[in-house]
């Protein structure tokens, strides 16, 4: 049992320093990525807004993306 933990552990610190090293090796780049990715959430989010019939689906889809994005802005104007 204490065998499996550690390799969970290990699995779990290799894939965190994995992605770290992307997240450097990108520099500035990872921005650029993360803005972009943002913007196609948004865009993709609207055009199911028009298209979809069914806005409580369309909410519940939507209501965790809108309180994330606010979180983020909260967090770069109290500057955390």
């Amino acid at each position: 049992h204490h065998i499996e933990q550690a390799r969970t552990r290990t699995r779990q610190s290799v894939r965190t320093k994995s992605a770290d090293f992307a997240v450097r090796r990108m520099g500035t780049g990872w921005k650029k990525l993360q803005q972009l990715v943002y913007g196609g959430a948004v865009l993709t989010l609207w055009h199911w807004v028009f298209t979809e019939k069914h806005y409580l689906e369309v909410a519940i889809y939507v209501a965790p993306l809108v309180v994330l994005m606010l979180w983020r802005l909260m967090r770069r104007r109290i500057g955390a």
